[in-house]
Parts: C-alpha cells; structure tokens; sequence
C-alpha cells in the first residue's frame, strides 16, 4: 500500500528535495515520540495507553527520540560541519551541550525545592516508587538523602551529586545522555565530513558489543543506569548517518532495492507489532486498557522478549525494531502526507520543534497530576482526560510561545 501510494495517488510529501534542511516528517515523529514520553510519565490509567506503551512495536518513546536527535543533529550541522567542524559545529555543539547540563542542573534543583511549597507532596520528583516481592510500596530517595528536605549536617556529597548529575527527577536523567552526545557528536560530524562513515559505525558497532559482552557504566550520572551510554550511543551514531546522508537515502528509496528494503521494513515492523500486541504483561499501568493478542504462550513471549527486547540493555532486537519503525512510519507520512497534514501534522509538529521545551513543562506536569485527588470510579476516563489536558495544554504553550525566553527549547 505505501508503495502504491508513494507512486500513484497525488498524496506524498511535497518537499522531499536535496536542499530542503527542515524535514516536517521528522518534526512529526519526535512530536509522537514526545507525546508517549510525557503519557507514560504521567504514570494514571488512560486511553492514551493503548498506543504509547510498546503498542507499536517493543520500543518506547525514548528510543525513537534518541535515535530522531541524531537525525536533526547531522541534518542541521552538515553544512556548517563542511565549512569547518571547529568552528562552526564544535563550538555551537559544546555550548548546546553546556545549555543543557545547565537546565539538567537548573531543573534537579527546582524539582527538589517544590517540597517546600505548602501542600505539595514533592515526592512523585524526589523519589522512585516500586513495587517489592512482597508487594510493598518501596520509595527510593533520588537526592542522595534530602528527598524529604536538607538534613543537617549538610552531607558534603551533596554539591559534587548535583554537578555530576547524580541527584534529580528520573523523569529528567536522560537529558544527561544527551549532554554527552552532544559533547561527543563534533568528532563524529569530522570523519562523516571526510566520508569515514565506516569508522564511525564500526566503532559505534564495536562500543554497544564491548557493552553487550561487559556492561559496564562510563560515568557516575543517573542516566546511566536506565540509559547506558556505551548501548545507547549506537541509536544516537545511527541516526548521525541517516541525517547525514539523507539525500543520499531519499534517492536510493526510488531505486529498485531501496523499495525492497522498504518493503521488507514494513514487513519486519508489522512482525513486531503482531509480537508486541501479544505481550500478556500489558498494560504497564494498573487499570489501563491494552490491545492484546494470545497467539504466543506467554513463557515463549517472555523468553523472546527477554532474551533479544530489553530495554535498558538496548537489546539488538530492539534496535533493529526502532530503525524498521522509523522508517515505516517515515514513509507512511510521505505517502499519506497530504490528509495528514490537515490532520496528524498540525498537532505532533510543534511539539516535535519544542521537544526540549516540552521535555522540560512534563517534569512539573508530573508533579501537578501527582497533587491532584482524581476520582476512583471510572479511573481510565479521568487519566485520559488529564493527560489530554496535559498534552493540550503544552501544545498551546508552545504554539503561543509561553516562557519561550526562560525555558530553552
């Protein structure tokens, strides 16, 4: 069908040239990508739970968002970079890098200080709650002990905890990946500029397979524990390549074998749909209504799942299933572009331009649902009221430009 569309029916993406560095489709993909990523952290029953927890296909929101910066990374500094990399990406780079350690910074300590508000109970930021063996309630403090207020004496790690991003809201930690790619990326945009793309994807290939046979953490952050840098850099490497030869990809997808390879995306990606739709697990959330399937025996499924779609291990699976749904989606937008661009593009757009933004406003979103005493009839009606509130809310935010000037984006 999407091959169909791509060559007969007047409905495809019209900017689909060479010269043209803003790519809407993307913008789209990370506005889905963020969407879930706020729904799922706003952890309430909800509608919207059908489609955001590994619905598509076993990736989450965050995978798809780390692999898409890639993208936008090489995309926006590939000419800059063929200019000259010191310059004109490795400074910019560095101090997007710096920009984003410091609202990492910034928002840990916000975070922490709303348990001083009157009435506010902080702990849904100060804290991670889960559940034992023996179903207790268990919080875990996220501040290195000041979760519930700044004991006294006050303990020296502290201060060296927050600079290293040690402490903060796990709704935030991955915003240190980031700062580290980023840091990172102008070395990689140097050899792309001199067509070394094998070096890079082989030593990005070679880091995840040190990592697979020795997992090990490179830095003391938080992030690394949901979000290994040694695994997850192989998605942000990945989506450098596809950004910076996109031209290239874009005129090799009119080739016989780029039609192929798309086809044969879209028959991996609906695979891993049928497998995730028959995930017994779901829904994550208590009380949440999931799509399931039972064709697949659940040891069979969980002994699939485990041993090639872990998460936090990036497992190989799930890589391979983030860049098929990537680019099925990807061309299923320059298909169907034109009914979605009335539709789909309006709303996802903005926020995929403002994700940072977005990212930002979800922390303290999480803390006001937290605060808020919904009714326990009818759970999944409220959750999903709420979260359209939430996402409503910030998609005016961002279309009105509120705090554009204080939160960066």
């Amino acid at each position: 069908m999407l091959l169909n569309a791509e060559r007969r029916l007047p409905m495809r993406y019209p900017g689909d040239t060479v010269e043209n560095s803003r790519d809407l489709r993307i913008d789209v993909l990370r506005g889905l990508a963020i969407c879930f990523v706020v729904v799922n952290h706003i952890d309430i029953p909800s509608a919207y739970h059908v489609v955001s927890q590994e619905a598509i296909a076993p990736i989450t929101g965050a995978e798809m968002f780390v692999a898409l910066s890639g993208v936008v990374l090489a995309m926006a500094y590939r000419r800059r970079a063929e200019l000259g990399v010191r310059q004109e990406t490795m400074v910019p780079l560095w101090r997007r890098a710096r920009k984003l350690y410091l609202t990492a910074v910034a928002v840990a300590v916000l975070a922490w200080l709303t348990q001083f508000i009157p009435g506010v109970d902080a702990r849904a930021l100060t804290t991670w709650a889960e559940t034992d063996a023996d179903g207790k309630l268990v919080r875990w403090d996220l501040y290195g002990g000041a979760a519930y207020g700044l004991p006294w004496p006050i303990p020296g790690h502290l201060l060296g905890d927050l600079l290293f991003l040690r402490v903060g809201p796990s709704q935030f930690n991955v915003i240190g990946l980031y700062v580290v790619l980023l840091a990172a990326a102008p070395l990689v945009l140097a050899l792309l500029k001199r067509d070394r793309w094998r070096l890079v994807l082989g030593a990005s290939v070679a880091v995840y397979a040190l990592y697979r046979l020795s997992p090990q953490h490179v830095l003391p952050s938080t992030f690394e524990s949901p979000f290994p840098l040694m695994a997850w850099q192989l998605l942000f490497v990945l989506g450098m390549l596809a950004g910076w030869y996109r031209a290239a990809l874009l005129r090799f997808a009119g080739t016989v074998w780029g039609r192929v390879c798309l086809a044969a995306s879209v028959v991996l990606f609906l695979a891993a749909f049928f497998f995730t739709s028959n995930n017994p697990w779901k829904p994550f959330v208590a009380g949440s209504p999931a799509f399931k399937l039972s064709v697949i025996p659940e040891e069979t499924f969980g002994s699939l799942y485990i041993s090639m779609f872990e998460r936090t291990d990036l497992d190989p699976g799930r890589v391979l299933v983030v860049v098929v749904t990537l680019v099925t989606l990807y061309a299923a937008l320059t298909a169907f572009w034109r009914p979605l661009s009335r539709t789909v593009v309006p709303v996802l757009a903005p926020l995929g331009q403002a994700t940072l933004y977005v990212f930002v406003l979800q922390v303290f979103a999480v803390l006001i649902v937290a605060n808020i005493p919904l009714p326990t009839t009818t759970p999944v009606f409220w959750g999903t009221l709420v979260h359209t509130a939430v996402l409503v809310g910030m998609w005016l935010m961002v279309r009105h430009r509120v705090l554009f000037r204080v939160i960066p984006r």
